[in-house]
């Protein structure tokens, strides 16, 4: 992503305040793949702002595909794997209640999902302030969503994850494209994107003339999943697939797309509502 900036971007990281303490997240790049990556930080950073934290961050993709400027971990903190399962209870306890003495000073490992930030209505609106794409990426990402609305006046999106998430139920195909023909003469002028790690699967909605990145613009060389995510972030409709990349994409939509989720198990596709509770 450095590589990519045009010269001469400087990512910009502002430095903690020596009054405030801190919450460091070490573990973001090195644990779980990009929506996850988000999901920490956003946790961490949800927890830090209500105590009037800072929150300490390595570089990592978020942060620089972000315009996000925290500053960057300064000194070791105090690991909580030895107690995580406790630290997790303390640490979701002050998510959902007020506590007197906050955690800080340590470095944040949560592990797996604790708190669906993306399904907290009081946290729409800081969420999508902070996940705002910087604006060097614009010629990135700009010109796929101007070209996929050109094609169409309603833009829906399908989520395909099958090569890293071989181990989870995904539903079958044939429930998306039963998603969509139920939909589909319901919309204007609709026309489908197709963000997946498996082009194969692009024949099986044939029936919609799907279009993928490579259609739209030069796909970012290693960074092609930043492109579906904005374009995912951007529709009017979308069909999720296994993992929260396309959950969380949508949950940044600055509308309310209409969105469909994998049941429960995965055998069809159900309603969901982002933002809900």
């Amino acid at each position: 992503m450095r590589r990519a900036a045009p010269d001469p971007t400087i990512f910009r990281r502002r430095p903690a305040p020596q009054s405030r303490r801190v919450l460091s997240v070490s573990c973001l790049n090195r644990f779980g793949r990009f929506a996850h990556n988000l999901y920490d930080y956003l946790t961490v950073r949800l927890y830090a702002e209500k105590y009037g934290l800072t929150v300490e961050t390595p570089e990592w993709a978020g942060g620089l595909f972000f315009d996000l400027d925290d500053p960057p971990m300064t000194a070791p903190r105090a690991s909580i794997a030895r107690r995580h399962a406790a630290f997790r209870t303390e640490f979701l306890a002050g998510l959902e209640g007020d506590v007197s003495d906050p955690i800080s000073d340590v470095d944040v490992f949560l592990g797996w999902t604790l708190y669906d930030v993306v399904d907290k209505a009081a946290c729409r609106e800081a969420v999508q302030r902070w996940l705002r794409p910087r604006p060097i990426w614009t010629p990135r990402l700009a010109p796929a969503a101007d070209r996929l609305r050109s094609l169409g006046e309603t833009v829906v999106a399908v989520h395909i994850r099958r090569t890293d998430r071989a181990g989870e139920a995904i539903p079958p195909l044939a429930a998306y494209r039963q998603w969509l023909a139920q939909l589909w003469d319901s919309r204007r002028r609709p026309v489908l994107f197709l963000a997946t790690d498996d082009p194969q699967v692009r024949d099986e909605f044939a029936a919609f003339a799907p279009r993928m990145l490579s259609d739209l613009i030069e796909p970012w060389r290693g960074l092609e999943h930043l492109q579906d995510f904005h374009l995912l972030s951007q529709a009017d409709a979308v069909a999720l697939s296994a993992g929260g990349f396309a959950r969380t994409a949508a949950a940044l939509n600055p509308g309310d797309p209409l969105v469909a989720q994998p049941t429960p198990a995965a055998d069809g596709l159900e309603p969901a509502v982002l933002w809900s509770n």
